[in-house]
């Protein structure tokens, strides 16, 4: 009778639940490698910022000239670095809207005293982002009055003589200078006669009928007509005002008065 020895039993038994436990009875008891999963990352989306138009260009051709009567061309160039469509308004220097186009023209109206406009221009694109630039104009006026700085007599006491003026639309066209005002006023030149006693002169400037031209760059001619105080031929000024309107110089001619330099300020 075959006897099988309880230690033997015991120790096959004991060698089968290592390999189970152990996973490796095949000649290796070392345990496998765990198993990795490469993950890529997703690339990163780019992120395009809107940028703001670009004026390029912005003028105003002249850049002076008598209200009511000089038209002013306003230009400008500008581009978008995202060819976005863009919008453009021009405003003056109270933020009144004068036009929403890229270029136009302009005339101010006639005004009771010489102003300095700025212009602003402001291009935006379809999200909004805006540019600014400026330029600035003079529109003259001669409406008011101008004082002489000298006077074209030499006699003794006498005293420099003022011009109140009023400028009117409706002249005639010049076709080598564009449209013309009317000017009309009063000529003022208080003094003293030979005999040393006090006394004014009083013209009126553009006789009924016969009103004074002005010049959309500042050219001006009038007549003036004596009313008061001097039996004397009528006088002829001409001249011009300068580019800021703040002097108008010229020469009287006729009645003792020829080629006698004035120049007229404002007070």
């Amino acid at each position: 009778m075959l006897t099988i020895r309880k230690f033997y039993v015991t120790s096959v038994v004991s060698a089968v639940v290592m390999c189970v436990g152990g996973l490796g009875c095949s000649g290796s008891s070392s345990p496998s490698s765990p198993s990795t999963t490469a993950t890529t990352a997703a690339p990163a989306t780019s992120s395009t910022t809107n940028g703001a138009p670009v004026i390029n260009s912005v003028n105003v051709t002249p850049t002076f000239g008598v209200a009511a009567l000089q038209e002013h061309a306003f230009t400008s160039g500008a581009s978008d670095p995202d060819e976005d469509t863009l919008t453009y308004r021009w405003e003056d220097s109270a933020g009144v809207l004068l036009s929403e186009a890229a270029s136009f023209n302009h005339t101010f109206g006639n005004l009771a005293s010489t102003v300095t406009e700025t212009i602003t221009l402001t291009v935006q694109d379809a999200d909004g982002l805006s540019t600014s630039s400026s330029v600035t104009v003079t529109a003259i006026s001669l409406n008011g009055v101008w004082v002489a700085e000298n006077r074209p007599s030499s006699r003794p006491g006498e005293h420099l003589f003022t011009v109140d003026l009023t400028m009117a639309t409706g002249g005639a066209e010049d076709s080598l200078h564009g449209p013309t005002g009317l000017l009309t006023g009063t000529w003022q030149w208080p003094g003293t006669d030979i005999d040393s006693n006090p006394h004014q002169e009083i013209s009126v400037i553009g006789p009924e009928g016969e009103p004074g031209t002005v010049w959309a760059k500042g050219d001006v001619i009038w007549r003036q007509k004596s009313l008061i105080g001097c039996p004397c031929a009528d006088s002829f000024f001409t001249g011009s005002v300068n580019e800021t309107g703040t002097v108008l110089a010229g020469e009287f001619n006729e009645s003792g008065f020829n080629h006698e330099t004035v120049r007229f300020v404002r007070p």
